[in-house]
C-alpha cells in the first residue's frame, strides 16, 4: 500500500491488478505530481472508478492522456437496502480478518484464481490495516472457507470483487 500526491494505491509486484488508484486527486493542482509520479514509475498508472458517479473525474482523466481501456460489468449492492437474504444453515458470511482467515483465503485465491502469479500475504494484511475501505469477505461452510471476494465500498455502493470459489463447490447456488 502506497501513498503520495494525496492519493492511495495498492502496489502488487508483477500483476496489473490491484496495481490501481482507487481515489480521485483532493486538488486538481495536484496532477502534474501525479503524472510525473507515473511517468517515473513511482504510482501505477491504472484508475478504477465508478463511471456513474465519477464522469467529471472520467473526464479529468482523459484530458490528461488517459485513455479508456476497460468496463468491466460488476455486481453492486445498494448498501442502503438492508433487505439481504438470509443463508441456510451451515453457511457463515464473515469478514476475513484474522490472519488464519488471511491465510486461507491466500490459499483459495492462489488455488483458483490467481494460478500464475499467486498473492503474498502480507499484501493482504497490508490491504487490511493500510485501506480500510477494501474489506475481505468470504463464506464458511462447516467452519470451512469456501469462497472469498474483496468489498470495496464506494458512496452508497459496494463493488464486489475478485471472487474466488474452491472448485468442489461451485455450480451449487
Amino acid at each position: 500500500v502506497q501513498q503520495g500526491n494525496g492519493l492511495c494505491w495498492v502496489e502488487q509486484a508483477g500483476l496489473t491488478w490491484p496495481r490501481t488508484i482507487f481515489a480521485r486527486p483532493r486538488e486538481r493542482d495536484q496532477w502534474p505530481a501525479i503524472i510525473t509520479g507515473i511517468h517515473q514509475k513511482k504510482m501505477p498508472p491504472f484508475w478504477i472508478l465508478c463511471r456513474r458517479e465519477e464522469a467529471d473525474l472520467h473526464q479529468e482523466l482523459l484530458q490528461h492522456n488517459f485513455r479508456h481501456m476497460a468496463q468491466w460489468p460488476g455486481m453492486v449492492i445498494d448498501v442502503n437496502d438492508r433487505a439481504a437474504p438470509t443463508p441456510p444453515n451451515k453457511v457463515e458470511l464473515a469478514q476475513l480478518e484474522r490472519k488464519s482467515d488471511l491465510e486461507a483465503r491466500r490459499t483459495l485465491v492462489n488455488t483458483n484464481l490467481l494460478v500464475k502469479t499467486p498473492f503474498d500475504l502480507s499484501f493482504m494484511e497490508a490491504c487490511r490495516t493500510q485501506i480500510p475501505q477494501l474489506i475481505f469477505y468470504g463464506v464458511k461452510i462447516d467452519g470451512v472457507l469456501v469462497t472469498t471476494a474483496l468489498a470495496y465500498p464506494h458512496r452508497d455502493f459496494l463493488g464486489l470483487y475478485m471472487f474466488s470459489t474452491a472448485s468442489e463447490h461451485r455450480r451449487k447456488g
